[in-house]
């Protein structure tokens, strides 16, 4: 079936089976969004089959689990069948230099690989747009991590001739990593005077984001992240001030080092617009807004008038 989204067109495909690759906090969350819609023959891959059961039952029933160490070829040969035809969603962490040679050896058959990766793959943004075009400068040794996976499985799938699409996502958040949580537990922080725009995705849109992908022919990197390039200060402001919470004292900018740094200072205003045009995605939670309204409703509550202006 084709239908038109904006300036690109998408061919929607049937996919027979989906391997969740790496199912953690984002691949679970993929294969329940899969097990509810139904019609699907699903399986998810954890290093230790105990997590991988784990994977499973959250994420619904008749969801299969296997134990897959994609930095051994040998445990990686256990997808070889399974992967003919279907889809992989790789969303284990970077682990060594072998680990994506290892996945293509045993994937080759596939129809596509869709790879969540991250914009921590580009370079300061200095408040400006950041396209799928911006140069690969990560400024955090997870990203590196990343820009490196990117490339070695680029270059496999290539050799294998197997699409790949890699969806770069913003800072993923919803679920067990709630704003209402993190503004209670005291982990929302103002560095400097908080103006850095901090880009968020909801997990639940990155979910709808990789399936999209793997129905797809789209290929290439797709930036995943909400429409709203909010500032540090404003998210914090605006989700204390609905929980009646003081807003935090900032710390001062040059206080924060390494990872934490390059996250939260990075300024970057990512553009999603090939979500949007090529994948025809529409996010559930658009802004950091929609999400705190859905929490608070959640737990009972109303969303303040100033927190929500």
């Amino acid at each position: 079936m084709e239908r038109p989204l904006g300036r690109a067109l998408v061919v929607v495909e049937t996919v027979a089976r989906w391997i969740i690759v790496g199912a953690g906090f984002t691949g679970t969350r993929i294969a329940q969004k899969l097990a509810f819609a139904g019609g699907n023959q699903i399986i998810v891959t954890r290093r230790r089959h105990g997590d991988a059961l784990a994977a499973a039952a959250a994420a619904g029933a008749h969801v299969t689990a296997l134990a897959v160490d994609l930095d051994d070829a040998t445990s990686c040969a256990a997808l070889t069948q399974l992967a003919a035809g279907a889809v992989i969603v790789h969303s284990a962490p970077p682990s060594s230099n072998a680990a994506e040679a290892n996945l293509l050896t045993a994937c080759a058959a596939a129809t596509r690989i869709v790879y969540i990766s991250s914009t921590g793959v580009y370079g300061a943004g200095h408040g400006q747009v950041v396209d799928e075009t911006a140069p690969i400068a990560p400024l955090s040794h997870a990203g590196q991590l990343r820009a490196a996976a990117e490339a070695r499985l680029q270059q496999e799938c290539n050799a294998a001739q197997v699409p790949l699409v890699m969806l770069r996502a913003s800072g993923i958040y919803g679920g067990s990593r709630s704003l209402i949580g993190r503004a209670r537990s005291g982990m929302m922080r103002i560095i400097g005077d908080g103006s850095t725009i901090v880009c968020r995705i909801h997990v639940d849109d990155l979910a709808s984001a990789a399936i999209a992908a793997g129905r797809s022919t789209v290929t290439g990197a797709v930036n995943v992240s909400d429409d709203d390039h909010a500032s540090m200060r404003a998210v914090t402001e605006g989700v204390c001030a609905a929980l009646g919470l003081a807003t935090p004292a900032a710390t001062p900018a040059e206080a924060v080092t390494g990872e934490l740094a390059a996250m939260l200072l990075a300024n970057r205003r990512i553009s999603n617009r090939r979500l949007h045009d090529d994948l025809g995605v529409t996010l559930e939670y658009p802004s950091w807004r929609t999400t705190l309204a859905a929490e608070l409703a959640a737990l009972g509550e109303g969303l303040s008038a100033k927190s929500a202006s």
